[in-house]
């Protein structure tokens, strides 16, 4: 299965969304049968074997930073069997202008409270998140647990590293249902 994954933020950004999107590439481009790539904005993005990464400088102009996501986005799904999109209007314009020619399903990823609060302050990022959610195969709003941190001179937390594998299995399990 080809998969493309669109998303505003990933590593070396640090916000949950963006270690999300890199676990979730990493997991699905470790099954056999996937062929990953990601879409992002971003310089010097951190690589994955196995997953292609396709970055968009962010300090373009908007209007040129925007028409490049889109074009790419563009080209990346051009056979791709599913999209997987984050939230976010750096990503969901482009990825609404994409759908729209390519007609290929998608998933949304509305993971992003703060995302989500300022497209209710902009009637335009509303009117655009509303689309995008009209049009989506499934919107998903739930995400696994965060890694847990290892710290020197602490116990190894083992529970809360059981509970996040355990978290990341129910989701990818959750995901395949969606695509079957």
């Amino acid at each position: 299965m080809k998969i493309v994954l669109a998303t505003p933020l990933y590593p070396p950004d640090t916000e949950p969304t963006a270690l999300y999107c890199k676990e979730l590439a990493k997991r699905l481009g470790q099954e056999k049968h996937h062929q990953v790539t990601i879409v992002t904005y971003g310089k010097l993005p951190e690589q994955i074997p196995g997953v292609a990464i396709i970055a968009v400088d962010k300090n373009k102009p908007l209007f040129i930073r925007i028409a490049h996501f889109t074009l790419n986005l563009w080209r990346a799904s051009q056979k791709a069997d599913i999209l997987y999109i984050q939230n976010g209007a750096s990503v969901e314009l482009p990825a609404l202008i994409t759908t729209m020619i390519t007609r290929t399903p998608f998933i949304l990823f509305s993971t992003d409270k703060n995302v989500t609060k300022q497209a209710q302050k902009s009637r335009m990022y509303r009117m655009i998140n509303q689309a995008i959610i009209r049009r989506a195969c499934v919107v998903v709003t739930e995400i696994p647990h965060e890694k847990p941190e290892i710290l020197s001179f602490s116990p190894r937390p083992e529970r809360e590293l059981l509970e996040y594998e355990d978290s990341w299995t129910k989701h990818l399990e959750a995901i395949h249902k969606l695509n079957a």
